[in-house]
């Protein structure tokens, strides 16, 4: 099995209203990945239906 690094870039935002709580703000990539994640939902369901089929 070949591993494979995958490289995105994803921006951040500044909020300059001082009333606002969130100060930060990161471009969410829909349908690609989630907060925090760091396997792609695809890989994820792959390795789920693997373990399934495996166990």
């Amino acid at each position: 099995m070949k591993e494979v690094e995958l490289g995105i870039i994803a921006y951040l935002y500044y909020c300059e209203n001082s009333k606002c709580k969130q100060k930060v703000f990161a471009e969410e990539l829909e349908g690609f990945t989630g907060t925090y994640r760091r396997k792609t939902e695809r890989f994820e369901q792959l390795i789920l239906s693997i373990a399934m089929n495996t166990s």
